[in-house]
């Protein structure tokens, strides 16, 4: 359980894009954490894990990255914080596709909608609620590694009288794999961005600025959210 408490990391270079001066330790690449808090294969709260309490089907063979894949759909029955991983307020519908390789059955790709039940509060009412849950795995050496991870997280609330909607969105992309000559780390995914000591040089900047549109990312599952 918690995964992420037990991963770590290092800051080697941040900057703020927004123009916003950001006081928020646990915002940007503050929130990597959150990234693993319900990744398909550290985290047990998924049709991976839970699979008795899902109905699956096969949707087909596709090809993928040069290879081919199976296509399963799969549809929680019983949805909770045991088998979807998101508890108070509990999901009302969970959904998704995996995208698993023919020839190894490894999963490559995975998609996750959740819908969780309105929230009323004092003075406070949350009316819809929905996560969307997009996650790429790459082979490297023989091994696979989380290569691109998209969570969105879309609310509309109301409080006095004013309606809000909310996006939240966390990201993480891999541009590089190291597996060997690799030195530990210390600082949990937690503290990342509270005790980067990281000093900002532009000439890192001049090689490393990647722009992630990767139109794969799009959710092919639900129609509550589709990416423009």
């Amino acid at each position: 359980a918690n995964a992420y408490k037990h991963l770590y990391g290092e800051i080697l270079q941040i900057r703020n894009t927004t123009g916003n001066a950001d006081q928020n330790k646990w915002e940007g690449v503050g929130s990597l954490w959150l990234v693993f808090t319900h990744d398909l294969i550290l985290d047990k709260d998924n049709v991976l894990h839970r699979l008795p309490f899902y109905e699956v089907s096969l949707n087909g063979v596709q090809n993928y990255e040069g290879g081919t894949v199976y296509e399963i759909a799969f549809d929680c029955k019983k949805p909770g914080a045991y088998t979807v991983g998101f508890g108070y307020p509990s999901p009302e519908a969970a959904k998704g596709k995996l995208f698993i390789d023919t020839e190894n059955y490894a999963v490559v790709r995975h998609e996750a909608c959740i819908e969780r039940k309105p929230l009323e509060e004092k003075n406070h009412k949350t009316e819809s609620w929905h996560h969307h849950l997009i996650q790429t795995y790459k082979k490297y050496n023989g091994q696979y590694f989380l290569h691109h991870s998209k969570q969105v997280e879309l609310s509309v609330s109301t409080k006095a009288g004013k309606k809000t909607e909310h996006t939240r969105v966390c990201e993480f992309l891999m541009t590089e794999t190291i597996t060997e000559n690799l030195r530990p780390s210390t600082v949990p995914l937690t503290r990342l961005k509270v005790d980067s000591k990281a000093k900002y040089d532009e000439r890192f900047w001049q090689t490393h600025n990647q722009v992630t549109a990767d139109t794969r990312l799009k959710c092919t599952v639900c129609e509550v959210w589709k990416e423009k």
